[in-house]
């Protein structure tokens, strides 16, 4: 027993000596932190490679992915913005790719540069690059990218690609408005799929929520169509030569510029489309330029529009509920929009109705 009780108490100093030295040897190792690291690279000057910034950025102690990548956007050298290119075209088709590829955009000294991004297929990469590219001067190169992606199928990049365009410091050229508006036929192929996701509290967000991806699309061409570089002549001319839903759209971009001349039109738009989110745009910039002359026509929306999106579906129907409690558990929100103009443009409280009766503002 003597025996077994010396073995534990050697066993015991033993131990205490190992960790004693382990915690000698931590205390006069060198503590690496992010100012370290970063002086260290840019003392490397010019001649500092992708691999000594990666074999730097590995010493931040505890530092995962996201970190390093981080920690390299605040190194902002040329390695460094190499290597954050060179994360991001690992495709990998994670996360990490798509926050590399933002953080090189924010450390490039000329946005143009984002063009380096277009050979990765990442979506969440590509979305980066054409984002760091909006802004920038439009010349043939860029005029020909945009092209590319505006024939794409893929929606997304349609979109990111007239923005390029779009918020180009000069304005935007006959040819490439063309273009921009040609694009819309390919919406023409996406399935009119409805996407029910949930009832947003916003007036666009519910009807986006409960709209097919054709609709949605269409409305999305919208905002960009009506902005400050395209030329109401340009929109103008364009608008004989389409029909169906691209020359409502067209229609609605000019009157976003509040060409009240177009307000028959909306009218048209929000009475015949069958796309909500155009009849939704259609309605909203018919409002803004409404007056109390348009009050009849406002009202007859709020009292009797059909259009009703059930975020609670089937499991309301359940409950065994009377027709006017299910009432309450329906969404109208064209009923609800016009209501809240009805309710401003009226000159008094006549015909507005009380807060209770018209939904508003209590309710919208």
């Amino acid at each position: 027993m003597k025996h077994i009780n010396k073995l534990s108490l050697l066993y015991v100093v033993a131990l205490g000596l190992l960790l004693h030295s382990v915690a000698r040897c931590e205390q006069s190792a060198p503590v690496v932190d992010e100012a370290q690291i970063i002086a260290r690279v840019k003392a490397m000057g010019d001649g500092a490679t992708v691999d000594d910034v990666l074999r730097e950025v590995s010493k931040m102690p505890g530092a995962g992915e996201y970190d390093k990548i981080h920690l390299i956007e605040k190194i902002n050298t040329g390695a460094a913005r190499q290597a954050l290119l060179s994360l991001t075209l690992r495709q990998r088709s994670d996360s990490a790719d798509g926050i590399a590829a933002d953080a090189y955009v924010r450390i490039l000294p000329d946005k143009r540069g984002a063009t380096n991004l277009l050979q990765s297929t990442d979506k969440a990469v590509l979305n980066s690059a054409l984002s760091g590219l909006q802004g920038c001067k439009v010349d043939d190169d860029l005029v020909k990218l945009a092209k590319a992606f505006l024939e794409s199928k893929n929606g997304d990049m349609r979109h990111w690609a007239v923005d390029v365009l779009i918020r180009s410091p000069q304005p935007l050229k006959e040819e490439m408005l063309v273009a921009v508006v040609d694009s819309m036929r390919n919406i023409e192929t996406l399935p009119g799929v409805t996407n029910v996701v949930g009832l947003s509290g916003s007036f666009f967000g519910a009807v986006r929520n409960f709209e097919s991806k054709a609709s949605y699309e269409y409305a999305s061409y919208v905002s960009g169509l009506a902005s400050t570089n395209t030329s109401k002549e340009m929109l103008e001319k364009l608008t004989p030569t389409k029909a169906g839903n691209m020359r409502d759209v067209l229609l609605i971009a000019r009157a976003k510029k509040m060409d009240a001349t177009l307000k028959p039109e909306m009218q048209r738009v929000f009475k015949e489309s069958p796309l909500n989110g155009l009849r939704a745009l259609a309605l909203k910039v018919f409002c803004e330029m409404a007056t109390e002359d348009d009050l009849p026509f406002l009202r007859d929306i709020a009292n009797n529009d059909p259009a009703c999106f059930e975020p609670y579906g089937e499991f309301i129907s359940q409950l065994g509920l009377a027709e006017e409690e299910i009432r309450n558990y329906k969404y109208y929100p064209f009923r609800r929009l016009a209501k809240k103009y009805v309710w401003e443009l009226a000159p008094t409280h006549t015909g507005r109705g009380t807060p209770e009766e018209t939904g508003y503002p209590s309710l919208f």
